[in-house]
């Protein structure tokens, strides 16, 4: 296991290996000079360019990864943890990806474990979805195809981040799993110590998986992606629960500019440059602007710069000149309409730059700009007033228009979805659309909130009429059977407005789409089971087939299992729970089989399986097969079994075997539990045999192992299949007596062919249950107390009590209605 993250004997040569917290990972690339370096012990620098690929791939893919050596079995927990970075690529300091897809971390599957010609997706990834962060998993349950393009392979995408990465940024990326393709299966992520995945459910092929990181993505874009990874850390087992790495306790703020290449000497590196305004200009830029004049301002600085809040531009002319736009970018716009309070002045200036409380203007790494070169007089841009503003055809001035007119509020006239019906399941995307009512601008990235819990993020539309959203159903959405948009969020910076700045209206984008439900839990078939479970069943026998669904199922007409032995299992119950229940019994027109399977489910006119929001099941996980269940039907075979019960001279004898481990049991002190060690058997597997247990008072049950089922009453018949998979004896007994249950157990078996029917001798297990040790108090009065009430209770006829039950119901003063008892008419 890898506990510290340290990198030993590093070469960044490909076929070569070097290790990780002891663990040994084989360098995967192109083997360029640029593509892996190891800036420190505990951080590996991975840049991949168009054209870089590893010796075992096509041209179709780019990729620069390492590889761990230790393949990690299925169903073991898993703990990964490490801090992810990518540098800025363009030239503003920003970041851009135009792959399709790009693999950034995986758990990569052994596909030589299933076969050489099995090729398959990573069982999970962290990736990049454009320029954000993004988790995706894949499985197929057992039985399944995990091949690419398979029917069988379920992809799911968990998570992507709503916010874009921050290049220069450390992200610290903690991983919880267990590579499990059965309900044992899960997979958590945590980003910067905030959960934002936990999914519960089948995980990868059933096959060993080990870790890759680096960069892996379809060849064709031509951006230069270079990345950091450090600190990473691989455990598992008991370790890897609750694991946090050891780089996760605090992320330091980056430093040092980014850097493409890794440094060549010990030199400091040149201190970060602060972002800073390098131009100022005016529209327009000369002339002479009156009352009512609208002018635009715009500050140009070095680098991208984030706009927190609303600046303003301290004028001259003594007003003010407002934000508008241009938060992400290296150039901010600001604009002032002239008053006629406005003072007259031959060359507008901008003399300040005002930061209200809560408001910035930072770089894209936190870094507060300097502002001083906003400061800019616009000599020939003149402030008059006084003076109308020329017009081509002037009219009288009593008439005139107020210059800035506001004719309709702009306003979300229509809201849409795509898929419109349906079921939307995880992984699946829905599109939301918002019409307007005119064109509008956005300004930071807004966001809708849905009844489901999830959110849709802004993807285009601004500058138009149209603004366009979008969201991808996660396993820890609410599931709903109607999808609604509840409310538009505009996080801090974030807007919509119109060309002349006024916020849009938009209470009409709340709307409920009736007909498009959303379905987080996968309504597929997670296990199939038999009973019995092994064995050869023959003419007669019935075998009872279970399947269990990820969730409850509701179930209309009568489904059948097709059988692969010619016959059907006929569905017979389960509706409204995750177990449906199916029996057949073997038919002598049935063929024989040596491994009964199930190859299709059957839903007759009328017949459906469908979960509680009525989407249909997913059947193909019925399909499978039960080695060692063997059917036999053919006529020679019956003709021997009947030979040899009828002929032979001393035909076997369905007599079972009953026995018992210790005929004198104690349950525990006041109230406990006790294994009754008992067993039966006989010598012809195929006969019916079962065992009925006389005596069991009412303060006591018996539960068995094989499907928790619980028995009570008097007189109680078992299988022999519940009574071999361990029976046990709970004891509800609270009096202060020493109460002695004697059970009598007689096994008795039926021969499958001849139907003759034996009984074993009976049998006795004496069942003690003492008193609790506790001191009297309180509750020992009220048991007295209730002794008085013994007579007016019996003769008000209410039934039949024993002394445990009515010394235990008075030792629960709490639970015993007195008052019924002293008013129950006596008759």
């Amino acid at each position: 296991m890898d506990t510290t993250g340290t990198i030993a004997s590093f070469t960044p040569s490909p076929r070569t290996r070097f290790t990780i917290g002891g663990d040994s990972y084989e360098v995967q690339g192109a083997g360029r000079s640029y593509s892996l370096s190891s800036p420190d012990a505990q951080t590996l620098q991975f840049q991949l360019k168009p054209g870089d690929y590893a010796w075992f791939d096509s041209s179709s893919v780019d990729r620069d990864e390492v590889a761990a050596d230790p393949l990690i079995k299925p169903g073991t927990p898993i703990g990964i943890d490490y801090q992810f970075m990518v540098q800025p690529n363009g030239s503003d300091g920003s970041f851009t990806n135009t792959a399709s897809w790009f693999v950034v971390g995986e758990m990569h599957n052994d596909d030589l474990a299933l076969g050489s010609s099995v090729h398959t997706s990573p069982p999970f990834a962290m990736q990049l979805d454009g320029n954000h962060l993004q988790l995706v998993a894949r499985y197929a349950l057992p039985g399944g195809n995990p091949s690419n393009g398979s029917p069988d392979l379920h992809m799911l995408t968990l998570w992507t981040d709503p916010n874009p990465i921050v290049p220069g940024q450390y992200y610290n990326i903690d991983i919880q799993a267990n590579v499990s393709n059965t309900s044992a299966g899960y997979l958590s992520l945590s980003v910067n110590g905030t959960k934002v995945v936990n999914y519960s459910g089948p995980l990868g092929y059933g096959a060993p998986t080990y870790w890759e990181e680096g960069l892996y993505r379809n060849a064709g874009p031509t951006q230069t992606v270079t990345a950091d990874f450090r600190n990473l850390t691989l455990v598992t087992g008991s370790t890897a629960v609750g694991w946090t790495g050891v780089g996760s306790k605090s992320i330091p703020p980056v430093t040092t500019p980014p850097v493409t290449t890794p440094p060549v000497s010990s030199t400091p590196l040149p201190a970060p440059i602060q972002p800073a305004v390098t131009k100022a200009t005016a529209s327009p830029g000369t002339g002479t602007e009156a009352a009512g004049s609208t002018i635009t301002l715009s500050l140009a600085f070095n680098e991208a710069v984030k706009v927190t809040g609303t600046p303003t531009l301290k004028l001259n002319d003594g007003s003010t000149a407002t934000y508008v736009s241009g938060s992400g970018t290296s150039s901010l716009t600001f604009r002032t309409t002239v008053a006629s309070t406005n003072t007259a002045t031959s060359a507008l200036a901008i003399t300040g730059v005002n930061l209200p409380t809560g408001t910035s203007i930072k770089n894209l790494s936190g870094v507060a700009a300097s502002l001083s070169g906003a400061v800019k007089t616009f000599t020939g841009l003149k402030i008059d007033p006084t003076t109308p503003p020329a017009v081509t055809t002037p009219p009288p001035v009593v008439t005139k228009p107020p210059p800035v007119v506001t004719t309709t509020l702009p306003a979300v006239t229509k809201a849409t979805a795509v898929p419109g019906t349906g079921t939307a399941l995880v992984g699946n995307t829905v599109t939301l659309t918002l019409a307007f009512n005119k064109a509008v601008t956005v300004t930071g990235k807004p966001t809708l909130s849905l009844n489901d819990g999830g959110i849709a993020t802004y993807l285009s539309g601004s500058g138009t009429g149209t603004l366009t959203f979008r969201t991808t159903i996660a396993s820890n959405n609410t599931a709903h059977s109607a999808l609604a948009i509840t409310k538009v969020n505009l996080p801090s910076g974030a807007s919509i407005k119109d060309s002349s700045g006024v916020a849009a209206k938009l209470s009409g984008a709340v709307k409920t789409f009736t007909g498009l439900k959303v379905d987080p839990t996968d309504p597929a078939v997670a296990s199939v089971t038999a009973l019995p479970k092994t064995g050869t069943e023959v003419v007669g026998n019935t075998i009872t087939l279970a399947l269990r669904f990820w969730e409850t199922m509701k179930v209309t007409g009568t489904p059948t299992l097709a059988l692969n032995d010619g016959g059907t299992a006929t569905y017979v119950g389960g509706s409204g729970t995750n177990v449906l229940t199916f029996r057949t019994t073997v038919k002598s027109t049935d063929k024989s089989t040596s491994a009964l399977a199930i190859t299709g489910v059957n839903l007759p006119n009328g017949a459906s399986i469908k979960d509680l929001l009525g989407t249909p099941a997913h059947l193909w996980g019925a399909v499978k097969t039960f080695p060692g269940l063997a059917v036999k039907t053919s006529t020679g075979l019956m003709a021997a079994n009947a030979l040899s019960v009828t002929s032979a001279t001393s035909p076997t004898s369905p007599l079972p075997v009953l026995t018992i481990a210790d005929k004198t049991l104690t349950v525990t002190e006041g109230g406990g539990t006790v294994g009754l060690g008992t067993h039966v058997s006989t010598t012809d597997p195929h006969d019916v045999v079962t065992v009925n247990i006389k005596g069991l008072p009412s303060y006591e049950t018996i539960t068995d192992k094989l499907d928790g089922r619980t028995f009570s009453g008097t007189n109680v018949t078992l299988t022999a299949a519940e009574v071999n998979s361990g029976l046990t004896l709970h004891s509800y007994y609270r009096g202060s007596g020493t109460p002695v249950a004697t059970l009598t157990l007689t096994a008795t078996g039926k021969d499958s062919v001849t139907g003759t029917v034996a009984s074993s001798a009976s049998q006795t297990i004496a069942v003690t249950d003492p008193a609790p040790t506790t001191a009297p108090g309180p509750t020992s009065s009220l048991v007295n107390h209730g002794f008085a009430l013994l007579n007016q209770h019996l003769a008000s006829n209410t039934g039949r009590l024993d002394h445990g039950q009515i010394e235990a119901a008075i030792s629960h003063g709490e639970g015993f209605a007195h008052d019924g008892v002293l008013t129950r008419p006596q008759h």
